[in-house]
């Protein structure tokens, strides 16, 4: 059993200046960069480039550029980076924006940094990135302190501190940056550093959203959609998912992805959401990659692939997306997509265990429940299972009640099964209410009920109209599968 993360990413890892303005006019360079270069040509070429004049834009820049300019540099590796007049050349404009920092322009020491954080145009480096991040921010480059933020609230390359990630969050904010607006937000949805506070996430997004900051506006949605912090407004929450979808906004995409896969506020339409996760995906959001792999997995809105849906998993994996691993680790324990190698699918689990991830843990208990890919051993699968549960994970609970009804680990205990499988039943786990039904059939740590036995059949076929067991139980109790 898999089920879906219910919370899109909150943070971007690096976002990109946006076009070479910022080497406009008013941003004279002094010194031997301006004495070796014509300001005049790197004034015009800013002029051509805002006018979509992207060939001539290209020639006077890389015309500075070769002049020794800082700016002409800088410019060039963002054409380079984008496409501007250019075929994308990425390792190019690495190379264009090494030349610019290593000479102190700090955007594009903070862009360079994304590129060795993403591996793109270089190896991927992530101390080189969080070291670029810092000479950016020191140069008080905004997006700079608001991307070396992440890497203190991650705990990829430091020692992970909220506080310190807090702190440069909040320097990169009040200075207009509006990644560090939303990631402090980001911080305040998740409750990491600070106590959870919607209504102070939601002041946070909006203000970075009143920026055009699609990313914060796709947070914003969130809100709306799930009413916290702010009175639901479902609408309201589908358009600003289709704007930022329609900006390039991967998180955008996710989100009006997620609205289609579950019909929420729109038909449900697997297929759309499918095509909506791939755009976010291939825009660099994992979760949405996950997401798209479950599709794949189950034959969802695509065609069944489980060699595609493992590449997916890999993919979010690698990204330290929690759900993905543990999704990747069922596919290596069933021998779908790759061989069945139940080593593999321990480590997976207990990475998304360790990650927080409560299936990865209730999944890690069924290998030491069965023996397979560690030692057998019933007393850890029961504190696993019970640390899903307690993390509301209705596959943990419902394992647990399995424990609990048979005596595996534990003692026999049917009041304790009963109580187990309500909690997961009511968290629409369909085995769950199939077994609470047999309990309550056979008055196993219930008093016995025919009728509640019944209404428990019926929500499991519900939940899962294949259940055979549960469509055969109630023929034989002389009920019809719906009342």
């Amino acid at each position: 059993m898999i089920r879906r993360l219910g919370f899109a990413v909150l943070l971007a890892l690096g976002l990109l200046t946006s076009h070479p303005a910022l080497a406009d006019k008013s941003d004279k360079k002094t010194g031997k960069n301006a004495a070796q270069s014509t300001q005049a040509d790197l004034d015009a070429g800013v002029d051509a480039f805002n006018a979509k004049d992207y060939s001539e834009a290209l020639r006077l820049f890389t015309q500075t550029c070769e002049a020794g300019d800082t700016l002409g540099c800088a410019n060039l590796g963002i054409m380079y980076s984008r496409g501007y007049g250019v075929p994308v050349d990425k390792a190019r404009a690495a190379t264009l924006y090494r030349r610019a920092c290593d000479d102190g322009d700090g955007i594009s020491c903070s862009n360079l940094g994304t590129f060795y954080e993403r591996g793109t145009g270089v190896e991927r480096d992530l101390p080189a990135a969080a070291k670029l991040y810092a000479q950016a921010c020191d140069g008080s480059v905004l997006l700079g302190c608001a991307n070396l933020g992440v890497f203190y609230e991650e705990g990829t390359v430091f020692p992970r501190d909220y506080a310190r990630a807090f702190s440069l969050y909040s320097a990169a904010c009040e200075g207009g940056e509006t990644l560090g607006c939303n990631n402090l937000g980001a911080l305040y949805d998740r409750g990491k550093g600070v106590p959870v506070n919607d209504a102070r996430a939601v002041e946070l997004y909006t203000q970075a959203c009143g920026k055009d900051d699609q990313l914060a506006c796709a947070n914003l949605a969130l809100h709306y959609s799930n009413g916290t912090g702010v009175v639901q407004d479902k609408p309201r929450a589908l358009k600003m998912f289709d704007a930022a979808c329609n900006a390039g906004e991967p998180i955008g995409c996710y989100g009006l992805g997620k609205a289609y896969s579950h019909g929420d506020g729109v038909t449900k339409d697997k297929t759309r959401a499918a095509a909506l996760y791939s755009m976010a995906c291939d825009g660099g959001d994992m979760v949405a990659c996950s997401d798209l792999g479950l599709l794949h997995q189950n034959g969802t809105g695509v065609r069944q692939d489980y060699a595609k849906a493992l590449s997916l998993y890999t993919m979010a994996c690698d990204a330290r997306i929690a759900l993905g691993c543990s999704n990747l680790g069922t596919l290596y324990a069933d021998g779908k997509g790759t061989a069945k190698d139940d080593a593999r699918a321990v480590k997976f689990y207990r990475q998304a265990c360790d990650m927080g991830e409560p299936l990865g843990c209730s999944n890690l208990g069924l290998q030491y429940q069965y023996g397979a890919g560690v030692p057998k051993d019933l007393a850890e699968a029961v504190r696993l299972q019970q640390q899903a549960c307690d993390a509301k994970e209705p596959l943990g609970c419902y394992n647990l009640g399995v424990h609990a009804e048979n005596g595996l680990g534990i003692p026999r205990n049917y009041g304790r099964a009963a109580n187990l499988y309500r909690q997961a039943c009511d968290m629409d786990d369909s085995w769950a209410c199939f077994n609470l039904a047999v309990l309550y059939y056979k008055g196993r740590g219930v008093k016995a009920d025919r009728d509640q036995a019944i209404a428990l059949f019926r929500k499991a076929l519900v939940l899962d109209p294949t259940m055979d067991d549960a469509r055969k139980a109630l023929v034989a109790l002389g009920a019809k599968p719906q009342g």
